[in-house]
């Protein structure tokens, strides 16, 4: 049935929902539909949203039935595949379209598909918008977020729309930012990593989501924080998000509690970012964050110790030597 209403095209497809209001297992169809067509073609994105009035359809098809499970978890995939268009976007969230989605997964807790769909939507909707950001924060988006984190701890796809929320959501806002931390948001993004290690997309997510957190919060580490992230830096050693992100939150954490430098003693840390910095010789981004924690360390005899026996001496000279070459920022 799907395929028949795809074959249709975004105009048909969008009459039949909007002369089928009452039928709820057409709706779903149709938003299926609309996903299935619109889906990284930003120009049919443009069409459904705005020309064919598609996100008030949606929306109002959502709001006639919010008993119904399918209706509400295609409806806002429908809304978060259109959120790649500015004007949609902003559309979206003129019509509180966050809202919807935190009520959605009030009324459909052990939906992981309802779960996903939401925390997507509030995910875009939330970038790029600082007022998006603060409404969502202020009505209760980030626990609902966290609670859906919380009880599909095994749902990749779960996790990392999660991740991805409290990352756009935390940025350049911190109330949010505490309000994640108090939440116990920095213990589930931990969570998420040490659960799903081999997923670079969560490992990603979560780094960043947590860089915008306990960078602005006075957060304690737990115990395996450090080692958590030395743990994703050997496996994702090839990805210079993972490696930079990491290796800030790394470097915070040493500098701030000493039983974190001596997990990072134990675990070998230095031998694991001196890898990651060989790899990734050509990133000035990785190369500077890891320089600054070397440096910070350089200080501590076992640290240095470890520093020579890796090569780090010959690396940083190497390093030396190309910013004196390219005027770059590595060295402070």
């Amino acid at each position: 049935m799907v395929e028949d209403l795809v074959r249709e095209g975004p105009e048909r497809v969008v009459d039949r929902m909007s002369k089928s209001l009452d039928d709820p297992k057409l709706q779903a169809l149709c938003c299926q539909a609309l996903i299935n067509l619109s889906s990284n073609n930003t120009v049919v994105q443009g069409l459904i949203g705005q020309q064919l009035g598609g996100i008030h359809l949606v929306v109002r098809s959502i709001v006639q039935h919010l008993n119904e499970e399918k209706v509400q978890e295609k409806g806002i995939g429908v809304l978060c595949s259109l959120t790649l268009v500015p004007s949609n976007r902003s559309l979206i969230g003129s019509l509180h379209g966050e809202k919807l989605a935190m009520e959605a997964m009030k009324r459909f807790p052990e939906s992981p598909g309802v779960a996903v769909e939401s925390s997507t939507l509030m995910a875009n909707v939330a970038f790029g918008s600082r007022g998006n950001k603060i409404w969502i924060g202020r009505n209760g988006g980030i626990l609902a977020i966290l609670k859906a984190m919380q009880d599909f701890p095994d749902h990749r796809t779960l996790q990392m729309r999660g991740c991805l929320a409290l990352r756009n959501i935390a940025w350049g806002v911190e109330d949010n930012q505490a309000m994640v931390s108090s939440l116990g948001g920095v213990v589930l993004l931990y969570r998420a990593i040490e659960n799903h290690v081999s997923d670079s997309s969560i490992i990603e997510q979560s780094s960043v989501a947590l860089c915008n957190v306990v960078l602005s919060t006075e957060n304690e580490s737990s115990p395996g924080d450090v080692t958590i992230l030395l743990s994703a830096m050997d496996l994702h050693r090839g990805n210079s998000i993972i490696q930079e992100h990491c290796v800030v939150l790394i470097d915070h954490m040493v500098g701030r509690q000493n039983v974190c430098q001596q997990e990072f003693l134990k675990a070998f840390g230095i031998k694991t970012i001196i890898e990651g910095m060989k790899v990734h010789s050509e990133n000035r981004g990785v190369l500077l964050k890891a320089s600054r924690l070397l440096k910070r360390l350089a200080g501590v005899p076992e640290f240095r110790n470890q520093i020579f026996d890796y090569g780090g001496i010959e690396l940083l000279a190497d390093i030396l030597c190309l910013t004196l070459n390219g005027g770059s920022e590595i060295i402070h």
